[in-house]
C-alpha cells in the first residue's frame, strides 16, 4: 500500500530475502504453468466431445489440481508484489506513519488467513496420507493437492512476514515497476 520514502535509509534486502522472493516467484510461475495445462486439458476434452466424439479421461482431476496449484502458489506472489485488490483512496491523504500502520494491519490479516490455510491444510494432508486418498478418474494421490495448499499457505505466511518487516523499515522494499514493465521479484 505505501510507497512513501522514509526519513533515513533502510538496510538493503539480504540474500535470504532475495532467495525467498525467488522461491515465491518460482511457485507462482509453476501455478500459472499448471493452470495452462488445465486449460489445455479442458479445451481438448470439449473439442474431443464435440468434434471427434470422445472424452479425455481425467480432465476433472487435472483441472482441479491445476486450479489448486495456481490459486495457492500464486497468492504469496500477489502479496509480495502488492497485486491484491487495494483501495488507494487514502494513500495521498494519510501521513506515512498511518500508511505504515495500515500496511502492518493488512500484513497481519494476511498472515492470520495464510496461517490458518496452512494449518488446516496440514490436517487435510495428514488425512490424505493416512487414508491413501486418490482422485476419482486418474487415481492421483490427493496428498499432492493438500500439499500444494500447505506450501502456498506457508509461502503466504513468509510473504506477509516479509511485507510487515518492510513496513517496519527492517529492510528496503523493491522499487516499484514502471507501468506496463515486466519485472522479476529477484531484483534489488
Amino acid at each position: 500500500m505505501t510507497k512513501s520514502p522514509s526519513a533515513s535509509p533502510r538496510p538493503a534486502r539480504g540474500g535470504a530475502v532475495r532467495l525467498i522472493d525467488g522461491v515465491i516467484e518460482a511457485a507462482a510461475l509453476l501455478g500459472v504453468a499448471c493452470l495452462g495445462i488445465g486449460i489445455v486439458a479442458t479445451v481438448a476434452d470439449v473439442l474431443g466431445r464435440q468434434v471427434l466424439g470422445f472424452q479425455v479421461t481425467g480432465t476433472v482431476d487435472l483441472t482441479q489440481l491445476a486450479v489448486v496449484t495456481c490459486a495457492f502458489l500464486s497468492l504469496p506472489f500477489g502479496f509480495r508484489r502488492g497485486a491484491h485488490v487495494a483501495v488507494e483512496l487514502l494513500d495521498d491523504r494519510l501521513p506515512p506513519a498511518a500508511l505504515r500502520a495500515l500496511d502492518l494491519l493488512a500484513g497481519l490479516a494476511g498472515l492470520v488467513v495464510m496461517f490458518v490455510i496452512a494449518w488446516r491444510g496440514w490436517g487435510e494432508l495428514e488425512l490424505a496420507l493416512d487414508y491413501g486418498s486418490i482422485s476419482q478418474d486418474l487415481g492421483l494421490p490427493l496428498w499432492i493437492h493438500r500439499g500444494l495448499v500447505v506450501a502456498g499457505g506457508a509461502l503466504g505466511v513468509l510473504a506477509c512476514l516479509m511485507n510487515m518487516a518492510e513496513a517496519l523499515g527492517l529492510w528496503s522494499r523493491p522499487a516499484p515497476a514502471p507501468a506496463g514493465a515486466s519485472v522479476s521479484v529477484n531484483e534489488g
